[in-house]
């Protein structure tokens, strides 16, 4: 495994942010997620590994509590913001997973 202490060593393909927050979220080829403090310095503020290929897709949750990632290795994490933790990791299909996104209302996604 490459480490890379400031920043994606790979292709960033997906960016996300929760609205009124100072976070960002990057997915990258490296296989992994980053959040960033705009308001912070230059490194990341947490990194979210899990995925086996390709991190393809991102959504906040509402509330900013939880992140929830795609892959092409056709699985779904669900993190805790603040504590980096895989909560729940579900291969859902055969195929990739291109997007997510969490529903307008309530903490469905």
């Amino acid at each position: 495994t490459v480490q890379c202490p400031l920043a994606h060593c790979l292709l960033c393909v997906q960016v996300g942010c929760q609205y009124g927050s100072s976070r960002l979220f990057s997915a990258s080829r490296d296989l992994t997620v980053l959040m960033w403090d705009l308001h912070g310095g230059d490194q990341p503020v947490q990194e979210f590994c899990g995925h086996d290929l390709v991190v393809s897709g991102l959504a906040v949750s509402p509330d900013g509590s939880q992140l929830c990632t795609g892959s092409r290795d056709n699985a779904l994490c669900l993190w805790d913001v603040e504590s980096g933790e895989c909560l729940l990791k579900n291969a859902i299909s055969r195929n990739l997973v291109r997007d997510t996104v969490w529903e307008a209302v309530g903490q469905s996604l």
